[in-house]
């Protein structure tokens, strides 16, 4: 079924509201000068440069999903327009903690900064940027937040950076902010597996994503996130379900970070996008790479292959 046969809301609401194409356009232009803005103060010799050089260009990637993505949904141009708004938006807060990690606050954004930094300490936690890309959001959208689509679209970001899907309750009982939650995150799992290769491949990529998640851990030199030939935790594998996320903080190896990479593809919120995922194949360069990785660890890789086996009659192995 098309997401607007589904939700059908969302063309009522959006034409109650007033919200017009041009008022996204200037909504979306606005997003993307925050980002180059947000990205300004972070020096380039720091360890959060790749946010700096990479988040503005996602957010720009995530708007032309949308687009690619309009028909597939069954989007109408406004509601395609209101959505990219959402999908453009989500990492604002990505911004506000590479700042916060390097210890730089861009001129003009005290408030937005001191309630981030008040409220939600640096600690290395990516759950917590939704958060704070509403922080950065709410100026630019002004009296629409007050709208109902607005408050679907501020949810939908604030939730969209959980690691569990998020739940009808946690989005007030609104069945249209976690759909357009789901969006958000479909879309943005699509982008992350179309780099698979660059994650999997790339020893400068390996080295950038070392750098980034296990900053506090690398400053000691104790190995973590490097290619160890094993799953480490390896209850990880060994005792959890390939469908259950694990947490990105406590991966001590890569190729542990890498099974937290995979297991994206079974929080897809519409089949459809996960479809998408797989038929562009960067899921089964992330499987056919930990595979590969597990041969020195043969009772890790024995029991991950019987996993990817049972999954969909192997559509995970190629």
């Amino acid at each position: 079924m098309k997401f607007t046969e589904q939700y059908p809301g969302f063309e009522r609401v959006l034409a109650s509201s007033g919200l017009t194409v041009d008022d996204c356009e200037v909504f979306q232009k606005e997003v993307f000068a925050m980002y180059d803005t947000l990205a300004e103060s972070i020096p380039m010799e720091s360890a959060s440069k790749h946010w700096k050089l990479v988040k503005p260009a996602h957010a720009r990637e995530a708007f032309q999903e949308v687009n690619t993505f309009a028909n597939l949904l069954g989007l109408s141009p406004l509601l395609a327009h209101y959505v990219a708004i959402a999908c453009s938006a989500h990492d604002l807060g990505r911004m506000v903690q590479a700042n916060k990690r390097v210890g730089t606050k861009p001129a003009g954004f005290d408030v937005i900064f001191d309630d981030a930094y008040r409220e939600i300490p640096y600690d290395d936690s990516d759950e917590r940027h939704g958060y704070e890309s509403v922080l950065v959001l709410r100026p630019i959208l002004g009296a629409f937040c007050e709208t109902e689509a607005g408050r679907w679209l501020l949810d939908a970001v604030l939730h969209h950076s959980l690691k569990a899907n998020p739940t009808l309750e946690m989005c007030g009982g609104s069945e249209e902010s976690l759909a357009l939650c789901g969006i958000v995150r479909d879309i943005d799992k699509v982008l992350g597996f179309q780099e698979a290769a660059d994650y999997t491949g790339n020893p400068e990529r390996k080295a950038k994503e070392r750098l980034q998640n296990w900053l506090k851990q690398t400053e000691t030199d104790l190995g973590w996130g490097t290619e160890l030939g094993r799953i480490d935790p390896a209850a990880f594998l060994m005792a959890t379900p390939l469908e259950q996320p694990i947490d990105r903080q406590k991966c001590r190896s890569y190729e542990a970070y890498m099974l937290q990479f995979l297991k994206w593809l079974f929080g897809f919120a519409r089949t459809e996008m996960q479809d998408v995922a797989l038929h562009e194949g960067g899921p089964q360069t992330v499987a056919g790479y930990l595979l590969k990785q597990l041969e020195a660890t043969p009772d890790q890789r024995a029991h991950l292959l019987a996993m990817l086996k049972s999954y969909r009659g192997g559509a995970l192995l190629r």
